[in-house]
C-alpha cells in the first residue's frame, strides 16, 4: 500500500500515538487511528482524524534545501506568484 511507503521519524510516530522509534509509517498511524477510535461515534472519529498529525498543514518548502516558501500572497519573494480563482472546470 501506498502509505505503507512513506517512513515516520521518531517524533512524528509518538504524536501519531505510536512507539517512538523511526521506521514506522503513515499505516502504522492509521491503524492506530481506527485502533484508538474503537467505540467511537463516527463524529468522535472524524474529530479524531481531524486533528491527526497526518491531516495538519505543512509549510510548502523546498524538497532538496527544506526552504519554506512563505504564505503571503503575492509573496514577497517572488511577486510575479499570485493566487487566482479556480474557474468551473477546475
Amino acid at each position: 500500500e501506498i502509505l505503507a511507503s512513506f517512513s515516520l521519524d521518531a517524533a512524528l510516530a509518538s504524536q501519531c500515538g505510536l512507539e517512538e522509534r523511526a521506521g514506522q509509517t503513515w499505516l502504522d498511524a492509521v491503524h492506530q487511528l481506527l485502533k484508538a477510535s474503537a467505540g467511537d461515534t463516527l463524529a468522535d472519529l472524524w474529530q479524531r482524524v481531524e486533528e491527526h498529525p497526518m491531516v495538519q498543514y505543512v509549510h510548502a518548502q523546498c524538497q532538496t534545501c527544506g526552504h519554506r516558501i512563505p504564505d503571503q500572497y503575492p509573496s514577497l519573494e517572488d511577486p510575479n506568484l499570485t493566487e487566482e480563482t479556480p474557474n468551473e472546470a477546475e
